[in-house]
């Protein structure tokens, strides 16, 4: 049920802001109050909460009863992959329709040609004398972006570079007197001219599989890094906790850097705990205190040991497929762990019963990066990198564990139900 749990969200979230729109429409749905509400009265104890920016982004928190003596659980992850974007002058009629797109974020490019896509985003469309947003959806097989045939272009297999503005253009239709605003216009019952502007990206129609003998993995389109946030989410919404506030951060853009207002390099994660501060009159210097005596778990897909390139991986801090959660070190501080966060993090490991793998690049290979080194420059609280190990990492089909799936899911309900207690500086515990 867990595994269909996710692959479901992953199918009905296209693009990032409809997976927004399904997160929001849980939210609700168990009591969850937007801040920006026009009825918003401030923040109570014992209540739930939410932020959106931009819908592309969101943050929810929920407020205990005892907040004498509080401490933070924070779990952050994002929610963008990288895809193509569409345009805004988009059609090219020469033979065919086809539509102008851009790479967002780093694909593997060759992954994307030969596939059954589709179009989903937003749509802005004139209302009377308003500016209405619109999700979008087209739920069809509806577009290809062609590779040239081997007998034409035979050196392809011998590593061909695809030219980002020449080879990546997506057909989408035979019959060049068609246009994209045409097909969007029907969709959305609206007239053409009422469109005004679109956020909108391609996405795979493949709708996910359970491979193996065993039936023990995944293989799905965004799993980098909707597996993060679904599993983190699921743990939110089912944990409880009596004295320790918990929140649920997804952020935009990070696989473009972050620097944007909705992203991990701005003050979005900063507002909500600015406005717990001032609601319950906390002082500066004791939700600092707070947030020291706190943990965020900084929730990414971490490399999984490929068996044709066992080369490019550290020998002794790699990981495999089912066999623990990545925890993620960098010496140059690309990961947040520490070898205090690696061992506070240990507390939560061997009280949910899971197993975890220690993951290092290869010294001569830059590695990536994510949230928590970004957002620790904003906030005081350890942090600790972890992720689920996984195959061809921004591939449009990505293969994870199902085992470590679900031991992602067990420590982040841990986590979300557990206090950590900061004996002094260099012990800590768990609240019993």
């Amino acid at each position: 049920m867990e595994v269909k749990n996710l692959l479901d969200f992953i199918n009905e979230s296209p693009s990032i802001y409809h997976t927004v729109f399904n997160l929001e429409k849980e939210l609700k749905a168990k009591g969850f109050i937007n801040i920006k509400d026009k009825d918003f009265k401030g923040l109570s104890i014992n209540q739930n909460y939410y932020l959106k920016r931009n819908d592309s982004a969101i943050i929810a928190f929920k407020i205990p009863t005892n907040i004498s003596n509080v401490s933070f659980n924070i779990c952050v992850s994002h929610l963008d992959s990288p895809n193509f974007k569409i345009k805004s002058n988009s059609n090219i009629k020469n033979p065919y329709l086809a539509l102008s797109t851009q790479m967002y974020g780093g694909a593997i490019i060759s992954t994307w040609l030969d596939r059954p896509l589709s179009i989903a985003g937003r749509v802005f469309i004139k209302e009377n004398d308003n500016i209405a947003s619109k999700l979008f959806n087209v739920d069809k097989d509806l577009l290809v972006i062609p590779n040239t045939s081997i007998h034409l272009n035979p050196d392809l297999n011998k590593g061909y570079i695809y030219n980002l503005s020449r080879d990546l253009n997506a057909l989408l239709s035979s019959d060049s007197s068609n246009n994209l605003e045409d097909l969007i216009a029907m969709n959305l019952n609206i007239k053409s001219t009422d469109i005004v502007s679109y956020d909108l990206n391609l996405y795979l129609r493949d709708k996910g599989h359970i491979i193996g003998i065993n039936n023990e993995m995944i293989m799905s389109q965004r799993l980098d890094n909707l597996a993060s946030t679904y599993a983190s989410f699921d743990s939110f919404i089912k944990g409880n906790n009596e004295d320790s506030i918990n929140i649920f951060a997804c952020f935009d853009n990070e696989e473009v850097g972050s620097a944007t207002s909705n992203g991990a390099d701005s003050n979005y994660l900063d507002l909500i705990l600015t406005e717990i501060k001032n609601t319950f009159n906390i002082s500066s210097f004791n939700l600092d205190k707070a947030l020291d005596n706190s943990l965020m778990l900084s929730i990414d897909n971490a490399h999984a040991v490929n068996q044709n390139k066992i080369e490019i991986t550290d020998p002794l801090n790699c990981c495999y497929l089912n066999k623990g959660i990545a925890v993620k070190f960098n010496a140059n501080m690309g990961y947040a762990t520490t070898g205090l966060s690696d061992a506070i993090f240990d507390l939560y490991k061997n009280k949910s019963n899971i197993k975890i793998q220690k993951f290092w690049n290869r010294s001569d290979i830059k590695g990536g990066s994510t949230l928590a080194s970004i957002l620790s420059t904003k906030i005081n609280i350890k942090s600790v990198d972890i992720g689920i190990p996984q195959l061809a990492m921004h591939s449009i089909l990505e293969t994870i564990g199902i085992n470590d799936y679900k031991d992602l899911l067990k420590v982040t309900k841990t986590f979300y139900e557990s206090k950590l207690i900061k004996i002094d500086d260099l012990n800590y515990t768990l609240k019993k």
